[in-house]
């Protein structure tokens, strides 16, 4: 014979919750200086360097 007690059924249920947020909030927060050609803030770009043989690797 089965003497469990059953528990209530809660039925699922979804919440939402709208947030609002400021624009501009970071818009003073930053510096941005782009470099250009001959410029020191550009970046130095190295060409991609291909080996020839080809490698196997296990793991």
């Amino acid at each position: 014979m089965n003497t469990q007690k059953k528990k209530d059924y809660s039925s699922p249920r979804i919440e939402l919750i709208n947030v609002e947020l400021e624009q501009g909030i970071a818009s003073g927060s930053t510096y941005f200086q782009p470099g250009g050609p001959g410029s020191p803030n550009t970046p130095e770009v190295e060409d991609w360097k291909q080996d020839s043989e080809s490698k196997d690797f296990w793991l």
